[in-house]
């Protein structure tokens, strides 16, 4: 079975401009997110950005159309990280497709000519022009033709273990004092697996959604054997791993959650939840 891999930043801008930044699914414009971040820092309360697409916290434009690279076929029945088994995926079509394969969910559809010539770069071009030359994304986007190969930026152990710690412990109070949902999207945040292993270390009587579809998802008490130990998080468990994650300390505030996203919830059997 092919090993999931974290795609280099370069990877997935040539999948992103070779698709001309549309999804390859509804056809539809997508949005670099790291864009979307900076414009939320110059305007800060706009709903441009959220770190984790939180409903609510983002306008839905641009909640549902970060681009992400899918793959085709999904690497749990089989499939590749070859170019050919990879397309740009708006976030939508990312997480209603989840693990299914592309014949079951929605053909790759080529991108229409007349849409290649609006020339449509997801806001990279704002983004490389607004961060200094020495960031990361604006180095790749401004040399993209260029042979270097630049992989993620590596946070040092202790910065990437202080920053879960902070989100693991600082979860948000709406404005009658109650804690609301974490939310940890692990495919487009690449900290997101290890806030969500910090979340349950802090949380082990805690409760959570395993999003499946915009209309449904798996209620798991934490520790739960279909999400592993608080200290594990491994690729072999496929959608698990790949699909967005709402947390609480209690199962009322996600079944309310859920009620308000038209989410269906099933409840996990083994961990009778």
């Amino acid at each position: 079975m092919t090993e999931r891999k974290a795609f280099k930043r370069s990877e997935q801008l040539e999948v992103w401009y070779r698709d001309a930044w549309h999804c390859r699914y509804c056809l539809e414009p997508v949005f670099f997110s790291p864009a979307l971040k900076v414009l939320e820092e110059l305007g800060p309360g706009h709903s441009y950005y959220h770190g984790n697409g939180k409903t609510g916290a983002m306008i839905p434009l641009f909640q549902w159309t970060w681009a992400s690279v899918d793959h085709v076929l999904a690497v749990t029945l089989g499939g590749s990280n070859d170019p050919e088994n990879l397309v740009t995926a708006c976030w939508r079509c990312n997480l209603t497709k989840g693990g299914k394969s592309s014949s079951d969910f929605s053909p790759v559809r080529p991108i229409p000519s007349e849409q290649k010539a609006l020339n449509w770069d997801g806001f990279a071009a704002v983004y490389a022009a607004l961060l200094p030359q020495n960031d990361e994304w604006s180095r790749l986007i401004d040399g993209r033709e260029s042979s270097t190969e630049s992989a993620v930026e590596h946070r040092p152990e202790s910065e990437s273990l202080e920053r879960s710690e902070q989100h693991a412990s600082s979860a948000a109070e709406n404005k009658d004092g109650q804690l609301e949902p974490e939310f940890f999207a692990t495919s487009l945040d690449p900290d997101a697996p290890r806030m969500f292993v910090e979340w349950q270390r802090a949380n082990p009587d805690g409760y959570l959604v395993n999003v499946k579809s915009q209309s449904k998802g798996m209620l798991h008490r934490v520790g739960c054997p279909h999400i592993g130990k608080s200290e594990e998080w491994v690729p072999e468990w496929g959608d698990l791993t790949d699909r967005l994650k709402v947390c609480h300390p209690k199962p009322d505030p996600l079944h309310r959650w859920a009620e308000a996203q038209g989410c269906a919830l099933d409840r996990c059997s083994s961990c009778k939840s």
